[in-house]
């Protein structure tokens, strides 16, 4: 990924959403089709204003996707300005937001960049950092996916956890998945940011 692409994510005023029907779909094709790091950094800003309204049925797992990749890569190029305690004298927020989307949605966030945690992997993030599940969402790059109940094949509503691949918090993951324990927050390797 291009510092420079990063650097116009987060600079960029925000550009009104194309026009016409035809300009958001080779927009959307664009983004679709496109490598992060190859994109045109100029339209960053119209992608992300896209009404998912206008976005076909098809697409939208695709560009929901690309758009919480964007949010990823821009949380983690912040991330490395914010001070190691992010969140000290702040409470935490009541609630957080969730991407919902069918049964595609969560293989396409694998696609491009996101790994699944569980919900014992976000319990252990939480101790180590001091977090709640909803200050991972807004201080990293954890995001929780919603997929909708489908009432005629019986699947009731299912939520899935990912954190993206170059959140340093997946260092912790990967530790906790190989039955380590880590070094101490503070002085030994691992301390990636805390809320408190």
């Amino acid at each position: 990924m291009s510092a420079f692409l990063l650097v116009c994510l987060l600079a960029a005023p925000a550009a009104a959403a194309p026009a016409s029907v035809d300009e958001e779909q080779k927009l959307v094709d664009y983004f679709l089709k496109t490598p992060t790091s190859d994109l045109n950094p100029q339209l960053i800003n119209r992608f992300m204003a896209l009404d998912m309204e206008r976005v076909p049925e098809a697409k939208r797992p695709g560009v929901s996707a690309k758009r919480l990749e964007l949010n990823a890569l821009r949380k983690s190029m912040e991330s490395k300005t914010k001070p190691p305690i992010r969140r000290a004298g702040l409470e935490p927020p009541k609630s957080c937001d969730a991407e919902e989307g069918d049964e595609k949605l969560p293989q396409t966030m694998k696609s491009v960049g996101f790994e699944p945690i569980t919900e014992d992997e976000s319990h252990m993030l939480q101790g180590k950092t001091k977090c709640s599940e909803c200050e991972l969402v807004l201080e990293f790059t954890m995001t929780r996916v919603i997929v909708k109940a489908d009432p005629k094949k019986k699947k009731p509503a299912m939520k899935h956890l990912f954190l993206h691949g170059k959140d340093p918090l997946m260092a912790l993951v990967s530790q906790y998945r190989q039955g380590s324990k880590g070094g101490t927050n503070f002085f030994g390797a691992g301390f990636f940011g805390a809320c408190r």
